[in-house]
């Protein structure tokens, strides 16, 4: 079933150009590398965009925008409700066994929430504007509406992008959001800000949308392309039970692990100092991300093979592929670790002359990164892709209460670094948490092999 599902070649094949598709832990390496090369043009094209906003807009037109975007990526966890996740969890497992009827059920269903969810979502925000609680000024309220409009569209391509994935291609998954994204978004802004007028942080957030609605549509074309037509022929069928309680354990620990991201960083600062600082604290995150970038894509990469060998029963194969892309992460992770450090002053000044105030954040941040990079990130996927999340959740829980603990007592105090040690602090905590859960349970050490 599975060569079924398969067949044809794809964008990834032609590009990895695989000389023998039966060894799979070399195709997944390939596959790592590759994502990670069109990955980082994309970082590359999404750090210009940055840097081109922030010198465009000026350190507090910035610092709205970002602080406006930081609550829209809240929002989306709410709208997108873990259902990209859900699908790469049951996709593989589906794929496996031919169920063709539940994959086009879950694709039709998953689509579904996420429209009805964002269209509550903006009810709420128009009761609370009409009962006149928005206490913002003009400026960030405009950016605000903007992002509300955003959202659903952000939700669509993230679902998208996880449905490649769930089919085996994911370089056609970062495609739309890593090139052609930003590529749109500075493209957009750029003739906003044509003629050397000043623009708005709403009109930065208006043009990520436009960027993410076109993205969006090649994501759809690029999928119905590699749908198998044994789904598009099947009768729709549902596993709601099953799905819903995924979804709610999922969505519960990923709630908690927002409160240990950095884009809800970007929100305590902006609630607690400031959004000039927030902008501040963005660019300084968006530099550490860096570090962490090559796990965020091993996992998209890796994740519906872990599911199919756990399917499958196929232990040795499982630990193959994660010890592989743990090597993986951590041989690229850490020089990029050690450039920030080194280099980090040079590349925040780029974004303007205050902005090197957040050195001290950029090097703090970069160390979780690696953290993360090395256990944590992968240990999260393995848990989520063999139906044991739920052993994550109360922990993650803890730790997640920590780093909000911590956060609202030192970033009051120390400021910004202080937002950025409570999420070390938590983040160490939860790698240590996630790799001794995964070695109990699904019985492999998240640690480097070959």
């Amino acid at each position: 079933m599975q060569n079924d599902v398969t067949s044809g070649e794809s964008l990834s094949d032609r590009l990895l150009g695989l000389l023998n598709p039966i060894d799979a832990a070399n195709s997944l390496t390939r596959g790592v590398i590759w994502s990670f090369v069109l990955s980082g043009a994309g970082t590359i094209l999404s750090y210009g965009l940055h840097v081109f906003l922030a010198r465009r807009l000026g350190p507090v037109d910035y610092g709205r925008y970002t602080y406006a975007m930081g609550w829209m990526n809240i929002a989306l966890l709410v709208v997108s409700f873990e259902l990209g996740i859900v699908s790469l969890r049951f996709l593989g497992t589906y794929r496996a066994h031919g169920e063709w009827g539940l994959i086009r059920g879950l694709l039709r269903r998953s689509r579904t929430v996420i429209l009805v969810a964002w269209l509550v979502t903006l009810a709420l925000l128009g009761l609370v504007t009409t009962l006149g609680h928005w206490a913002l000024e003009t400026d960030l309220q405009r950016a605000f509406l903007a992002a509300a409009l955003v959202l659903p569209v952000a939700a669509l391509l993230q679902l998208e992008g996880k449905f490649l994935q769930g089919f085996d291609r994911p370089l056609e998954a970062r495609v739309p959001f890593d090139l052609v994204r930003p590529l749109l978004v500075l493209g957009l802004f750029a003739l906003i800000v044509a003629g050397g007028r000043d623009a708005a942080a709403w009109e930065a957030v208006a043009s990520n949308g436009v960027g993410a609605a076109v993205a969006l549509a090649a994501s759809v074309v690029l999928f119905r392309r590699v749908l198998p037509p044994e789904v598009k022929q099947a009768e729709p069928a549902y596993d709601m039970g099953n799905w819903s309680r995924t979804a709610l354990t999922l969505f519960a620990i990923s709630s908690f692990q927002l409160i240990i991201s950095q884009q809800s960083d970007v929100v305590v600062v902006g609630l607690l100092r400031d959004t000039t600082k927030a902008g501040w604290y963005s660019a300084a995150s968006q530099l550490a991300t860096l570090v962490g970038m090559v796990a965020s894509i091993s996992g998209d990469v890796a994740a519906a093979r872990i599911a199919s060998r756990y399917a499958a029963g196929d232990p040795v194969g499982l630990r193959h592929v994660i010890q592989r892309v743990s090597l993986l992460n951590l041989a690229i992770a850490a020089p990029i670790l050690l450039l920030l450090v080194f280099a980090g002053r040079p590349l925040l000044h780029i974004y303007g002359d205050s902005f090197v105030i957040a050195y001290p954040v950029l090097w703090r941040l970069g160390l979780s990164q690696l953290i993360a990079a090395g256990i944590g990130s992968l240990g999260g996927v393995v848990l989520a892709m063999t139906g044991k999340q739920q052993l994550a959740a109360p922990y993650i829980m803890g730790s997640a209460l920590l780093n909000l603990g911590l956060t609202l007592w030192w970033t009051p105090v120390f400021g910004m670094i202080g937002t950025a040690e409570a999420t070390v602090a938590a983040v160490a905590l939860r790698a240590l948490i996630v790799f001794l859960l995964v070695r109990r349970h699904v019985g492999v050490a998240l640690r480097p092999g070959w």
